[in-house]
């Protein structure tokens, strides 16, 4: 823990999070930068470096359970963060200007997962009629060549009879 103190509670810096966490600065860096894009707020310190506070220990243990344990994407884990410890203990509720915002941001990204999802749904229904005529294809061209089969066995029996016949009539 170092010096540094927020008002009566003791702060922690980047590295020393990253250690108490076992990751390296730059995935902790990475996380925070995921968590404060979903609208988790740090405490920042000079140089606007961020300075974690227990509560943003507490946070990012639990990001850190829900990614590497859980397995679940980096922005589905930082909306469960933001949804648990977002509101920091002493910090005024947000206004509903400011939620109507974030509303209003979170509509626009669903709306534009959902517009993927379309695309992916339609890229798939191409793909597998496409897989459809494949196979159909594959199928007749299978029977043609199973007829063909067929049909030049038939002409070596054939063949091979007349032969006899021949042969019959030669002794």
């Amino acid at each position: 823990m170092s010096d540094a103190k927020l008002g009566q509670e003791p702060a922690y810096w980047t590295s020393e999070v990253a250690k108490k966490l076992e990751v390296s600065d730059s995935t902790l860096r990475k996380w925070c930068i995921q968590l404060e894009a979903t609208g988790y707020k740090f405490v920042k310190g000079e140089n606007d470096s961020r300075a974690f506070t227990k509560h943003d220990l507490n946070a990012l243990q639990l990001f850190k359970q829900l990614v590497k344990v859980q397995r679940k994407t980096k922005e589905v884990a930082s909306l469960e963060i933001v949804a648990r410890y977002g509101a920091r203990p002493g910090t005024p509720p947000m206004q509903p200007a400011q939620m109507a915002v974030q509303a209003h941001e979170f509509k626009d990204k669903i709306d534009n997962m959902a517009q993927s999802i379309e695309e992916i749904k339609k890229q798939l229904q191409e793909q597998m009629e496409f897989n459809k005529k494949l196979v159909e294809r594959m199928d007749q061209q299978s029977m043609s060549h199973m007829r063909e089969i067929q049909e030049t066995r038939k002409q070596l029996v054939v063949a091979q009879e007349r032969k006899k016949w021949w042969e019959f009539w030669k002794s």
